[in-house]
C-alpha cells in the first residue's frame, strides 16, 4: 500500500471511533496565534494596498506605460536542467504590451490569482480535528524565518516578494516544466505588473482588470501550499470524473480525503472579495494548491457531485459532507454559473455581506466589484486618493439611484461591513 493509501486507512479507523456519534469536539491548537489572522495577512489584490505586506517592487525602477490601453506582462523564465533545479532563483522580465488583439495574439498570458499574503490560520472558522494531527506540510511552515521575504530576479534587479506569491511562481515553474514546456511563461502577476508606488497606476489598472482576466487565456487559482489533508482532497477529485462519481455514490471517501476537500473549498484564498471577479470572469482555470492541480471541469464537477449525494449520505462522514454546499468556494462556483457575467453592483455588495468577504482596503469592496456589476460604468471609477467613506457615499448614491426604495438597513450594514463609522458614512449620501 502506497505512503498516501496508509494514511487514509488510518485516518478511516480513527474517524470511526471519534465521529461515529457524530458528536466530533474542535481540538484548538495550542498556539493560538494560529487562529488569529493579522489584518496584514488578509489577502486581496494587490492593487488594494501596496503595503500590505511590508513588501512591494519600490526598489524595482519601473518606466511608466505610455498609454492607457498598456499593461506589462511578465515573462517567467523556465528551470535549467539539471539536479539543482529546487534552488535555481525565480528569473522573470516584465514587458509593456498594447492591450489589443494583435499583440495579445502573439502573448497569450495567463493571469495568476492569490492572496497577497496568506493569513496565518487559512481553514476558516468552521473546522475541526478529530485528533490532533501532526502535519509535516504545516510544521514546515511553523519553522521558516518570520518577517523574511523571499527574493525574485527581475529584469537582473532583486525584488522581495510576498511568501505566498513566491511560493506560488515557484509551483507554477515546475507545474510548466513537468509538462515538458521549456518555453518562457506569459503571466500577468498585479503585485509586479503594476507599479504599486503609483497611485495614478494603480486606479488605471484596476479599471483594467475585467478586460485583463477575461481576456487571459487561463486564471491560475493558487489555493497556497496546504498540508496533507488538502493533498488528499486534490488527489481525490482528480479523479476520473466517472470514478470519483461512483466512490462518492456509495460513500466511499474516507474522512481524509473528504476533510481536505472540504478545507480546499474553504481556505482564505475564497474569502477574498476580488475572488468574485476573477473567477466570474475567467475563461478557464486551474486549480493549484502546492504541486498538484485541477482542471476547471473536474473541479466543478467534483463539487456538484458531492452536493448532489450530500443528502442520501447515511455514513458517519454525512455531517462533513454537507458541510460542502455552504463552503465559499461552492458559493462561489454557483455564482459564476448562474449568475454570468454581471449583475447590479448592490447584488454583489448583498454576497459580500452576507459571507464575509475580506479586503486590506475598504475601498475594494467597491472597486473589485466594478468589473462584474452592469450599472457602474461611467459611474464609479477605481481612484485611490479618494476615501473610503467617499467611495462608500458614490455606491450608495447609484443604489438608490437604480434600487425603487432606498434600503436604510442595508446602508448601515454595509457601513459596519466596510468598517467604517455608519453615522459618518450615511450622513455623507
Amino acid at each position: 500500500m502506497s505512503g498516501l493509501g496508509v494514511v487514509g486507512a488510518t485516518l478511516n479507523t480513527i474517524t470511526f471511533v471519534f465521529d461515529v456519534a457524530d458528536c466530533v469536539k474542535q481540538v484548538i491548537p495550542k498556539d493560538e496565534e494560529l487562529l488569529r489572522p493579522s489584518g496584514d495577512d488578509v489577502g486581496g489584490s494587490a492593487a488594494e494596498n501596496p503595503s500590505a505586506s511590508g513588501v512591494g517592487t519600490r526598489g524595482y525602477p519601473y518606466r511608466p506605460l505610455l498609454s492607457e490601453n498598456q499593461i506589462r506582462l511578465l515573462l517567467l523564465e523556465p528551470l535549467a536542467p539539471g539536479p539543482t533545479q529546487d534552488s535555481q532563483p525565480i528569473c522573470a522580465t516584465l514587458h509593456h504590451v498594447e492591450f489589443d488583439s494583435e499583440s495579445l495574439s502573439t502573448r497569450p498570458y495567463k493571469a495568476l490569482s492569490y492572496e497577497w499574503e496568506v493569513r496565518k490560520y487559512q481553514f476558516g472558522k468552521d473546522y475541526y480535528y478529530p485528533f490532533l494531527m501532526i502535519d509535516e506540510y504545516e510544521e514546515s511552515i511553523r519553522k521558516e524565518p518570520k518577517n523574511v521575504n523571499p527574493a525574485i530576479l527581475l529584469d537582473g534587479h532583486t525584488v522581495h516578494i510576498g511568501k505566498n506569491l513566491y511560493h506560488a511562481l515557484k509551483s507554477i515553474r515546475h507545474l510548466e516544466n513537468g509538462t515538458g514546456d521549456k518555453s518562457s511563461l506569459w503571466l500577468w502577476v498585479d503585485t509586479l505588473c503594476i507599479n504599486q508606488s503609483d497611485i495614478q497606476e494603480r486606479g488605471h489598472q484596476v479599471r483594467l482588470m475585467k478586460r485583463i482576466y477575461e481576456t487571459a487565456e487561463m486564471v491560475l487559482m493558487w489555493l497556497g501550499r496546504g498540508n496533507t489533508l488538502t493533498r488528499m482532497g486534490m488527489v481525490a477529485m482528480n479523479m476520473e470524473p466517472d470514478d470519483f462519481e461512483k466512490l462518492v455514490a456509495r460513500e466511499g471517501l474516507i474522512w481524509g480525503e473528504l476533510e481536505g476537500i472540504r478545507r480546499i473549498c474553504d481556505m482564505g484564498y475564497w474569502r477574498r472579495v476580488w475572488i468574485l471577479q476573477e473567477v466570474v470572469l475567467a475563461r478557464d482555470y486551474l486549480v493549484i494548491c502546492n504541486q498538484d492541480f485541477i482542471s476547471m471541469e473536474k473541479f466543478e464537477r467534483a463539487l456538484r457531485v458531492l452536493c448532489q449525494h450530500a443528502l442520501n449520505w447515511r455514513g458517519f462522514l454525512r455531517g462533513l459532507i454537507n458541510r460542502l454546499p455552504k463552503t465559499p468556494a461552492q458559493e462561489i462556483i454557483t455564482w459564476r454559473n448562474t449568475k454570468g457575467t454581471t449583475s447590479p453592483l448592490i447584488e454583489w455588495l448583498k454576497i459580500c455581506v452576507r459571507c464575509g468577504f475580506e479586503s486590506t482596503d475598504q475601498r475594494d469592496y467597491v472597486y473589485a466589484l466594478l468589473g462584474i456589476s452592469d450599472d457602474c460604468k461611467g459611474k464609479i471609477e477605481p481612484n485611490y486618493s479618494r476615501s473610503a467613506e467617499e467611495v462608500y457615499s458614490s455606491a450608495i448614491a447609484l443604489i438608490e439611484d437604480k434600487a425603487k426604495g432606498y434600503n436604510a438597513i442595508f446602508c448601515t450594514n454595509l457601513a459596519e461591513f466596510m468598517g467604517l463609522d455608519k453615522w459618518e458614512a450615511t450622513r455623507e449620501v
